[in-house]
């Protein structure tokens, strides 16, 4: 579990030099005190259910819960008053499933898993940048993947 309250402390007001000919200058005012940082969930909770139905069959169930994520920003364009958060995602639970099977065969331990990958196949925004106007409509959504399935074999010797 992972509860946080991430926000930008303190406006900015700096006169910058440029780095090359260093002759240049220009005054910066950046308006970011009190948003919330963005680019990742503030909170995120994950848990999990082991089963062992039968001998060498392991079963696992994880539930995982994002929330308070808001869109991917740069500081630096905040440059007026008005301090509008950055766009807030819609929170999410994903649910995967794995199970693993292990076996001797010979001198050998042949272990098969399956993973279902967002087993209910959610359809979420995974991550944003945020747009001119904060909203679902000028911030570019990038969207999670749907359920996925991988299937594995692994020889120990």
């Amino acid at each position: 579990m992972s509860i946080g309250s991430w926000v930008w402390s303190g406006d900015v007001a700096a006169t910058v030099t440029d780095d090359y000919g260093r002759k240049d200058t220009y005054d910066v005012k950046i308006y970011s005190d009190g948003l919330h940082v963005g680019d990742a969930p503030q909170t995120q909770v994950s848990g999990r259910i082991n089963l062992t139905p039968i001998a060498d069959l392991g079963i696992t169930g994880v539930l995982k819960y994002f929330d308070n994520h808001y869109a991917a920003f740069n500081p630096e364009n905040r440059n007026n008053k008005t301090r509008d958060d950055a766009y807030k995602l819609d929170s999410v639970s994903l649910l995967d499933l794995h199970a693993g099977y292990s076996m001797e065969l010979s001198s050998y331990n042949l272990v098969f898993g399956l993973h279902i990958l967002n087993l209910l196949d959610t359809a979420y925004a995974s991550d944003g940048i945020d747009g001119k106007e904060h909203n679902a409509e000028t911030t570019k959504i990038f969207y999670g993947f749907g359920r996925r399935i991988n299937a594995s074999i692994s020889v120990q010797f």
